[in-house]
């Protein structure tokens, strides 16, 4: 499919007018992009001001009609500019309803914006070799240990608390290193905020680790699926068998208090629960050996159901991706007969007019999305809009990423918000963040939301709205 853009100038200095930083600045944010301003960059997409025509983004746009291209400004969705007083109500219905978090990978995080558009603002959670956790010791005494890397993002909003959950990689950034699961949570807008352990690791030997959280958000409580591991010290899907493997659950109640006009929160930790028991030992005939969580960010569907989409490793060392869903708030869970290829990984979930989807990693080719309307029982590949664009590298044997993957509501329009790094320098780079919006009839590449070529990603989450 050929593709065409249009560009329209940006301002040499790189940053929004004001006039549309204030109309449109409806989307706080703990990144912002060099080029420019993301927090607007919904509007440069979906309105036509005056500010906005002066600052579009370059825009590709894919018609799921006829599989051909074709280019258009955004005109088509003109809109009123609302007055001050409309401002201030949608700024407070939508405050935080899209928020980004860095994921600071290996040796670099990339370095921020000159400068800040109005009403944004920019916090470094978890700094590389910089920022403490409170770790407890074999004797029970906890001290501020220094953490060697953060990774696996997710930021959530519970019950009005924002919480970011990553790896706590203490010694190296490897995945087969000693990990726990720390979290930070703020009732305050992210003016402040408390650090915690969530999940402990076993404490066996130098590489004991829980890894790679997949969070849902239920009410006040949130449910965090990690992989449980003490002595392998290869990839969990290169295991010989699931002996050093166990899949862990651990739900976080939030409780809310206030006094003499102050809001502070607490967030309480259930005991872990092994979830390995209901693994089955095959599924259609392929003999299984492990499971963990997609990573990132998962959903409840509208029927209520919990969801998580998981990756499996088979005893080949062969990966597929399916869903595991609870019916009764997290009590008892259930694999979903339907599956994804052979190659399929970190998958990404979400609902979308009554569908499930389902966005995969695959190594060395395209990412493949599929659809499922039974709750995972049967799974049809999206060959719309969503499997055209949302590939990884244009090297096509590279190593691909990890991405986010959400729905939102903007304006009143339910739209798909996708993060995932070009990859132009091959390998484990990751260079390059994009975003993608669609509404899964057209495709719109935002462009590059990274500063350069530097080396990480964004984890996109929905919190309200």
């Amino acid at each position: 499919m050929e593709e065409t853009q249009v560009s329209s100038p940006v301002p040499a200095n790189g940053v929004l007018p004001e006039s549309c930083a204030v109309l449109h600045g409806r989307f706080p944010l703990l990144w912002n992009c060099r080029s420019l301003c993301v927090t607007s960059f919904f509007s440069c997409c979906l309105c036509n001001c005056s500010p906005c025509r002066k600052t579009a983004l370059p825009i590709k746009f894919f018609s799921r009609r006829n599989n051909t291209s074709r280019t258009t400004a955004h005109r088509t969705h003109r809109q009123v500019p609302p007055t001050a007083e409309q401002r201030v109500v949608r700024d407070n219905r939508m405050s935080w309803l899209v928020v980004f978090v860095p994921l600071f990978l290996m040796a670099c995080a990339s370095e921020p914006a000159s400068a800040l558009a109005p009403g944004s603002s920019r916090v470094e959670l978890f700094k590389r070799k910089n920022s403490t956790v409170p770790f407890e010791e074999s004797n029970g005494t906890i001290r501020e240990r220094v953490v060697n890397s953060f990774r696996i993002p997710t930021l959530v909003n519970v019950d009005g608390v924002m919480v970011a959950i990553a790896d706590a990689r203490y010694e190296t950034s490897f995945d087969n290193s000693f990990i726990e699961t720390a979290v930070k949570y703020s009732v305050d807008d992210g003016a402040t905020w408390n650090t915690q352990i969530a999940i402990k690791n076993s404490r066996v030997s130098s590489v004991s680790r829980v890894m790679d959280a997949t969070v849902i958000v239920n009410g006040n409580k949130l449910y965090i699926l990690v992989g449980s591991f003490n002595k392998t010290r290869n990839s969990w899907t290169q295991h010989r068998d699931g002996s050093d493997w166990e899949p862990l659950l651990v739900v976080g109640e939030v409780t809310k208090s206030a006094a003499n006009g102050k809001t502070t929160a607490t967030i309480s930790w259930g005991k872990p629960v092994s979830l390995k028991p209901l693994f089955p030992a095959e599924f259609d005939g392929i003999l299984t050996k492990e499971f963990i969580g997609g990573v990132g960010a998962a959903i409840v569907a509208s029927n209520g159901n919990l969801v998580y989409p998981v990756q499996i490793a088979d005893m080949g060392g062969r990966v597929f991706t399916k869903i595991m869903y609870s019916e009764d708030d997290g009590n008892t869970w259930k694999f979903a007969e339907g599956r994804s290829k052979f190659g399929c990984s970190e998958p990404a979930v979400l609902e979308w007019e009554g569908k499930l989807i389902i966005n995969n990693r695959v190594d060395g080719n395209r990412r493949l999305v599929y659809e499922s309307s039974d709750m995972g029982k049967t799974w049809v590949e999206a060959l719309g809009t969503l499997s055209h664009v949302w590939t990884n590298s244009p090297t096509s044997n590279q190593q691909d990423c990890q991405s986010s993957f959400v729905a939102v509501t903007i304006e009143g329009k339910r739209v798909m918000l996708f993060t995932h790094p070009l990859n132009l320098k091959g390998r484990w780079m990751r260079d390059r963040l994009h975003l993608w919006m669609t509404d899964n009839q057209r495709i719109f590449d935002v462009g590059q939301i990274s500063i350069g070529d530097r080396k990480f990603r964004l984890q996109l989450r929905p919190v309200q709205g």
